[in-house]
């Protein structure tokens, strides 16, 4: 009985709604067909109360019947008339209407023109929207018609600009030197935004007495005239290297054989025989510290293992499994309490990586050193044998490495004319070369393994090429989320 009460109740509960709801629908539709119609009947109403007025007497009851007496013999004539008349086209003829048929016709012919006027509104309404889309659509043709030519016309100027020597009043520089194809390509694994802003740093030339020009972020670029440019000139004499003070006699963009002085990133121009910096401006010119003017080539490893706990099982955060990196500090930045990854300069493509590996061995894995009162001469040669031998699971490692990066380096080494770029590579350890103790070599301070379930203390360049790692190996990245370059 309750459960038939409480449907019956439901049921008429929805039912008034819907019908609520159904009425409030009727209303609505009589109230907009009204208000769409509510010009037309007015004017139709209008009409007929105009005509009525016009066909009425103009005199007041009793008095209208001497109204109705004089125009009786007017309307008696106008009638005969009428049928006395003749017309030769039978689309001339009119009947003869009584006044009430005419009053009726002309209200007919008022509301018929009330109602073409309004359909021609809707019509013009419609006929505008239909104009405004083909109009859209013609000037949508037309703006992709032009950006096709506007890239087209880009990349012929791009192309002609490469194989044609720009003149010295707009860059201030006299030539380009020898352009080679193999380093117009900009390559694969570069990354498309070439970061330049540690580039402008003072910081490291600053401790030597050299300050750099302040260089305007849209001037960077060499394209880009930068009227009375003349930053300082700093050369280290220090370093050691075969490379003459002045780079009058060396040929750029070329690969002899001796050195590569071709660019990772793409050609760079000459100002008369000095290089210039790929990525534009620096605002301080000379070799700097580098040994090579132009590009200098860098060859850096991220040697990774799986950081593993006492149980022996891989730590994950965030279901990611977290990476331990091999990093080092050198003696001569020993208070800088920063680490970099493994590096070596080379002047030679090195497909192998027979660089890397004995750089590996040299910094990180050196040969104890000789026992008291051995030969030092014995021990230089034990250590070079010791090199020399054939690591088995060191080369299973570099067989399997993976390229992270190759290109334009951003070091506030930089300078105009000499910069550093480099090309990275991913060695992962696994057992037993995982387990193998650390050995520093002489140049280096401290090695050791650093766990990425935080940031480490690198450079945010080196930070940078870290994120790019953790990425490629599926592991949790400490940097994610955040704009290192």
């Amino acid at each position: 009985y309750y459960m038939c009460f409480c449907m019956l109740c439901m049921y008429v509960l929805t039912v008034n709604i819907m019908l609520i709801n159904l009425l409030i629908a009727i209303f609505s539709n009589t109230y907009a067909d009204s208000k769409a119609k509510s010009g037309i009947i007015y004017k139709t109403q209008r009409a007929s109360v105009i005509v009525e007025f016009e066909e009425r007497p103009w005199l007041p009851n009793p008095l209208s019947l001497i109204y109705f007496i004089f125009c009786v013999p007017f309307k008696v004539l106008k009638g005969c008339c009428v049928k006395k008349r003749k017309y030769s086209s039978s689309s001339n003829k009119k009947d003869s209407r009584s006044d009430s048929s005419q009053s009726a016709r002309r209200a007919q012919l008022i509301e018929a023109e009330c109602m073409v006027l309004h359909l021609k509104k809707e019509d013009d309404k419609k006929d505008g929207l239909a104009l405004l889309e083909a109009q859209n659509k013609k000037i949508s043709a037309i703006v992709e018609t032009i950006s096709n030519e506007i890239k087209q016309s880009t990349l012929k100027q791009h192309k002609e600009t490469l194989t044609t020597s720009l003149t010295s009043k707009r860059l201030g520089i006299n030539s380009f030197g020898n352009t080679v194809s193999q380093a117009m390509m900009v390559h694969q694994f570069h990354k498309p935004a070439v970061p330049h802003r540690y580039s402008l740093s003072s910081e490291e030339y600053g401790k030597r007495g050299f300050s750099r020009v302040a260089v305007p972020p849209d001037a960077i670029d060499w394209e880009t005239p930068l009227d009375f440019y003349d930053p300082p000139e700093y050369t280290d004499d220090s370093t050691s290297t075969d490379e003459p003070y002045y780079p009058d006699s060396i040929q750029f963009n070329k690969d002899d054989g001796k050195i590569n002085r071709l660019s990772y990133y793409k050609s760079y121009y000459l100002d008369c025989t000095d290089p210039l910096n790929c990525r534009g401006r620096t605002g301080l010119k000379g070799r700097g510290v580098f040994q090579r003017w132009g590009p200098n080539h860098f060859h850096m490893t991220i040697v990774t293992r799986w950081y593993k706990a006492g149980t022996g099982k891989q730590v994950h955060v965030k279901s990611r499994p977290v990476l331990e990196v091999l990093l080092m500090k050198y003696k001569d930045e020993e208070e800088k309490q920063i680490y970099h990854l493994p590096s070596v300069q080379v002047d030679m493509c090195d497909p192998l990586k027979v660089q890397n590996k004995l750089h590996l061995k040299t910094t990180c894995f050196n040969p104890p050193p000789p026992e008291n009162g051995q030969n030092l001469k014995l021990a230089k040669f034990r250590k070079l044998s010791l090199l020399s031998e054939e690591d088995a699971d060191l080369n299973q490692a570099f067989s399997k490495h993976q390229m992270i990066y190759r290109g334009y380096f951003d070091s506030s080494y930089n300078t105009d004319n000499a910069w550093m770029e480099v090309e990275v590579i991913n060695v992962h350890f696994e057992k037993p070369l995982a387990d193998r103790s650390i050995e520093p070599g002489n140049t280096v301070a401290e090695a050791c393994w650093q766990r990425l379930e935080g940031k480490v203390a690198v450079t945010n360049s080196e930070a940078w090429l870290l994120k790019k790692a953790c990425h490629k190996l599926k592991a949790y990245n400490p940097w994610a989320g955040e704009s290192l370059m």
